[in-house]
């Protein structure tokens, strides 16, 4: 359960930002975390203007007898997750949730100024060398912040995102049998994306702190860029 002072400053926060999101609603957003689930769900105003409505902040603590890398931890999440849905009256809603942790590769690097249909044909083999895993084992993703040029080339400046398959995998187990996942994101960069939102973010130095049970993370954005 959530204390009305903690929902009341979600809803101060995500009345600033939500009318600029616009969300197959409704849309239910999971984290999950080592001790618990937060859900947030979000859907279309009553009054059928563009600004989504935040419907539900909810906590639900979970099993942490079990390591992680255990069948039954994963059979047990997933029970745990479905009931909440379910108590919350929630079914087939579309789901996002997010990873982090050491199974996540988040490097700074300079890739070739390809169109884009072509630089995602040749990312794996550009990604190969700052990627510590097998390149089969990991789903790849980047983000483009600025060009340059290098031996007379023109360059991407770019963060590459890596993140370990089964840990992808494991994540859409949990909510597959409550939901419809749509994305998998970084707790990291969820949270710059949402911060991005925040007016004069693009003149300002920012910094976010994500803090966890076992993880936590530091987000520092220069000028709407993490």
């Amino acid at each position: 359960m959530t204390t009305p002072r903690l929902r009341a400053k979600i809803k101060y926060f995500s009345d600033k930002v939500l009318s600029k999101l616009s969300p197959q609603l409704p849309l239910v957003a999971i984290d999950i975390g080592m001790s618990s689930f937060k859900f947030v769900r979000l859907k279309k105003n009553k009054n059928k203007t563009e600004k989504p409505e935040l419907e539900t902040v909810h906590l639900q603590a979970h099993p942490t007898g079990l390591a992680e890398e255990e069948p039954e931890r994963s059979s047990q999440l997933t029970a745990t997750c479905k009931q909440a849905l379910t108590a919350l009256k929630i079914k087939n809603s579309p789901i996002v949730v997010s990873v982090s942790g050491s199974s996540v590769i988040v490097r700074e690097a300079k890739l070739p100024a390809l169109a884009a249909e072509e630089l995602a044909k040749s990312l794996a083999f550009e990604a190969e060398p700052f990627i510590p895993y097998d390149i089969k084992e990991v789903n790849l993703d980047y983000s483009i912040t600025g060009k340059t040029q290098e031996d007379n080339q023109n360059k991407y400046e770019v963060i590459l995102i890596a993140a370990k398959k089964d840990l992808i995998e494991n994540r859409l187990s949990l909510v597959a049998a409550s939901g419809r996942p749509i994305i998998v994101d970084v707790d990291a960069f969820a949270l710059a994306n949402f911060a991005t939102l925040l007016p004069d973010i693009d003149k300002e130095t920012i910094l976010i702190v994500n803090i966890g049970a076992s993880i936590s993370n530091l987000i520092v954005i220069e000028r709407g860029t993490p």
